[in-house]
């Protein structure tokens, strides 16, 4: 017989009414067992839940607000919470971030402050502060009592892009403060810290080929993708050495008879980040002008080579997503005619066609432009996107003009280099953005569907850079192989 030894204790979690420590329990328990409300004090007696960690059994007991009693029911609840927090082997105080130190919070640090088991203090609700406050109401708490250890429970929100999604400034205003003795600090960064201290989007190596059959179809299609992965880096390395990123955003979307995508990974000490539409980004770019490489070789026109390739309805699996022909096929042929592509353009003036999938949206674009003194003038970009039904089409619209525009200024000149370990780009002098009058038209169009919806964010951006290097291979003959085109 083998014998297992089994662990088990109670953790009472404490805070102030409404602080979220029913919601932590049941997070930790992995069920509701207690009520989740807006309103304060829905829970009234001490609930237990039990959470397993292997061989571990850890008794978490839902105690009711704390707060200054007056009533009689007031003070029982009270005593309650005090009781689960007395017979506990540990104590989970719920501090929520929002509310700050109140006069509950006060109370109950200082009845805990001659407590004979450890304290681990949770922070709720951080995603409400502002990073100034946050650091101050840390500060406060240092102040009054020394947890053993510190979680914070929050949910995730949007707008944390850029250094606001970082913590280095946090870290290094929290070092200076130590040095001054209870001073006040302000670290404000330069736009020279704030470039040369951030995140980057992975450089990546493509080498594609294929094999044509006697008409110029693809008979073979082979993609070699070298890049490092941001998952990796960040000590969550990918099932099977494959960024987890890459499931669904380097998916082929057109069928061939045989095809093979390789990825191989790197290693880099620059510190790495999520651009927009990560590596959809530089996979589209590969992809796509390289069946522009294969249409031109085969003497076909761009768009009738690509919907050759979607003319059979097939549901393409790849990893957990599935890309369907048919509605690639409706994208693509949406953005022609919206375009005209085939209607003759003004002198001077050359098409140019591409189309991706990514985040379970599909994206086709054609850039209309000409060549100035050896560099492409944008004048005119038509996207179109089925992305499901959609909810809103002003936003979705909006998305897909943003989307366009920044991919743009990523496509021509958003280049960060390194020299003797330093990014030597500083500031918009030598990383510049696009000025107004470079911005094109931008017209954005979407196919009605009652597929659910998917998201729109990120796919308007994968089809631009290749669409606007066929439409300068258009004009000069000459194919773009890298990124930033002016760079």
């Amino acid at each position: 017989m083998t014998e297992t030894s089994t662990k088990a204790g109670f953790a009472a979690v404490i805070g102030a009414p409404n602080a979220g420590k029913s919601t932590l329990v049941n997070a930790l328990v992995g069920q509701k067992v207690a009520i989740v409300s807006p309103k304060a004090q829905t829970t009234r007696a001490r609930l237990m839940g039990i959470a397993i960690a292997g061989s571990s059994q850890i008794l978490l007991v839902d105690t009711p607000g704390i707060f200054e009693p007056k009533r009689r029911l007031d003070r029982a609840m009270v005593a309650a919470a005090w009781t689960g927090a007395q017979d506990a082997d540990l104590t989970l105080l719920v501090i929520d971030a929002a509310a700050g130190i109140s006069g509950e919070v006060e109370r109950i640090i200082a009845s805990l402050s001659d407590r004979r088991h450890p304290l681990i203090l949770v922070l709720n609700k951080i995603d409400l502060v502002r990073k100034p406050e946050l650091l101050g109401l840390s500060a406060g708490l240092s102040e009054r009592l020394t947890p053993d250890k510190v979680f914070i429970h929050t949910t995730f929100l949007g707008g944390g892009y850029g250094g606001g999604g970082g913590s280095d400034q946090i870290r290094q205003a929290v070092a200076i403060a130590k040095t001054l003795n209870g001073r006040p600090v302000k670290v404000l960064w330069t736009r020279e810290d704030d470039m040369r201290n951030s995140t980057y989007r992975p450089a990546s190596y493509h080498k594609l080929s294929a094999v044509l059959d006697g008409q110029g179809w693809p008979a073979a299609f082979m993609h070699d993708l070298v890049a490092p992965s941001i998952s990796a880096q960040k000590g969550q390395p990918g099932e099977g050495g494959v960024d987890p990123d890459l499931k669904d955003e380097a998916a082929l979307v057109y069928s061939f008879p045989s095809a093979q995508l390789r990825y191989i990974q790197t290693e880099t000490p620059v510190p790495l980040g999520w651009m927009r539409s990560v590596y959809a980004l530089q996979v589209a770019f590969a992809n796509e002008c390289f069946i522009d490489e294969l249409a031109a070789a085969a003497g076909k026109d761009p768009l009738a080579y690509r919907m050759h390739l979607l003319a059979k309805d097939e549901d393409i699996k790849y990893f957990d997503a599935t890309w369907r022909t048919a509605r690639m096929r409706g994208v693509l042929q949406m953005a022609a005619d919206k375009a005209g592509w085939d209607k003759p353009l003004p002198a001077g003036h050359y098409h140019g066609i591409a189309c991706f999938g990514c985040f379970s949206t599909y994206a086709a674009q054609i850039v209309e432009l000409s060549m100035e003194q050896g560099q492409p003038r944008i004048h005119r970009v038509v996207a179109a996107v089925d992305c499901g039904q959609v909810i809103n089409p002003n936003i979705l619209q909006q998305q897909i003009q943003g989307g366009v525009i920044y991919g743009l200024a990523n496509a021509l000149r958003a280049k960060i280099t390194i020299e003797k370990g330093r990014v030597v780009q500083g500031n918009f002098d030598d990383y510049a953005p696009l000025r107004m009058n470079e911005i094109p038209v931008v017209e954005a169009y979407f196919v009605e569907s009652t597929e659910a919806p998917s998201g729109v964010g990120e796919p308007p951006l994968p089809p631009l850079a290749p669409a606007i290097c066929n439409a300068m291979y258009a004009a000069t003959k000459k194919r773009v192989r890298a990124l930033p085109i002016l760079g």
